[in-house]
């Protein structure tokens, strides 16, 4: 049995009339359509607009990076109301978007202690607290006022009130330093201009010392700035102190750190014999000595003591400023009459009734009178201002430690 086949027909619409049904080449399908989960966005003044397009559009993932959304219109500093868009292909979606404040401003607390004085008005527009909002707002004590005045001294607590446009309010307490009117005062000789040796150590707080009328001694509280002290020149230091109101002192001095050996290159004579030693004070390991007008090579001076360095033995040592001198001594020797008059101190005292007048230098009971009195008398008493400028006293100096009337003799 033979069977028929059956030909397919097909209908072929004009692409006018597919237009006219509304599924033309141009039109977007009704599968292929996005729609918004909900018309309207309510957020919070002051934060971030979500950009996920996921959370205001009901659409397939595939789809999302195909959508844009423009948030350009919406200012999320200000409430207030606002659109934006998201569009896919041909098709424009818009949303509302509500900005709305229902935050309380936000007071930081500060980082430094806040400060004021008894009867000194305080504004808190100076005050520099830091405020976390979106819209405008004011700040005002707790009586609602912007200014207030401490009348004691001490640890002070004041609450301070931040209310915004949307009467959102906050607050927070904080403690003001009150200082009285007596400052701290900086004593001592180390609180002027100074100088200081670096051998020595240098000790910033020598000398300094605070006090305060109400709190008293405060200088275990000062704090002295950064200075370098190992090396030389001149340097600045600052001293600062805070009493128990937060009274603030501030004294700034000059501190000259110089060497305690002073460089010198001089010849100098010993006026008398004396002890050469190994450190600049007679404390010192004994090195050996110096004769009567024994010249030395100086090389250097201890600021401290005085004492000079020489040159000793292809070293140095140290001799006492009070035995060098920059001048040679001189050595006298005494006459024949002289050495009379000191031999005549072993002579029994004469009972001549005109040896003190025959005496010029008028020694009184300290004469021994021999054969020629001016030329015997002895100033017992080693003093040249008893003699009188007879000729043979004219020699008498007050540089000398031990005198006859009838010339000068340096005693040892």
């Amino acid at each position: 049995m033979e069977r028929k086949r059956t030909k397919k027909k097909y209908i072929v619409i004009p692409a006018a009339a597919l237009d006219l049904l509304g599924i033309g080449t141009g039109a977007v399908l009704a599968n292929d359509k996005i729609k918004l989960i909900d018309d309207k966005v309510v957020i919070k003044a002051g934060t971030k607009m979500d950009l996920d397009i996921s959370k205001y559009v009901d659409v397939p993932k595939s789809k999302l990076k195909k959508l844009k959304i423009d948030t350009s219109k919406v200012d999320t500093s200000k409430v207030g109301e606002y659109e934006m868009t998201v569009t896919y292909k041909e098709q424009v979606l818009t949303l509302k978007v509500k900005v709305t404040d229902t935050l309380a401003p936000v007071i930081e607390k500060p980082k430094k202690a806040l400060k004021a004085k008894v009867g000194e008005e305080v504004f808190i527009e100076k005050m520099a607290l830091s405020v976390k909002e979106a819209s405008d707002y004011t700040l005002t004590f707790e009586d609602g006022k912007n200014m207030t005045v401490f009348d004691t001294p001490g640890k002070v607590k004041k609450k301070v009130i931040a209310t915004d446009i949307y009467n959102n309010t906050s607050e927070i307490e904080l403690t003001f330093k009150v200082a009285d009117e007596n400052a701290p005062v900086f004593e001592g000789y180390g609180t002027k201009d100074r100088t200081v040796y670096l051998e020595n150590g240098v000790d910033l707080m020598d000398g300094v010392f605070a006090k305060d009328a109400e709190d008293g001694d405060l200088t275990d509280k000062i704090k002295v700035s950064k200075v370098d002290t190992s090396t030389l020149g001149e340097k600045e230091v600052t001293y600062t102190v805070e009493d128990s109101t937060g009274n603030v002192s501030t004294l700034t001095i000059k501190l000259t750190i110089e060497s305690v050996l002073e460089e010198l290159d001089q010849t100098m004579y010993a006026t008398t014999a004396v002890s050469i030693r190994s450190t600049s004070s007679a404390e010192g390991e004994k090195l050996g000595d110096l004769s009567f007008a024994q010249e030395v090579h100086v090389i250097g001076r201890d600021k401290n003591t005085g004492w000079y360095r020489i040159e000793h033995e292809g070293g140095s040592a140290w001799v006492s400023d009070s035995y060098l001198s920059d001048s040679k001594p001189t050595v006298r020797t005494p006459s024949n009459n002289q050495q009379s008059a000191s031999a005549g101190k072993s002579k029994a005292a004469a009972a001549d009734s005109n040896c003190a007048a025959d005496c010029n230098c008028d020694c009184g009971s300290d004469c021994d009178c021999a054969t020629d009195c001016q030329a015997d008398c002895v100033c017992a008493d080693c003093d040249c201002s008893a003699c009188e400028p007879a000729t043979d006293c004219l020699n008498c100096d007050d540089s000398v430690t031990f005198c006859d009337c009838g010339d000068c003799w340096i005693g040892f």
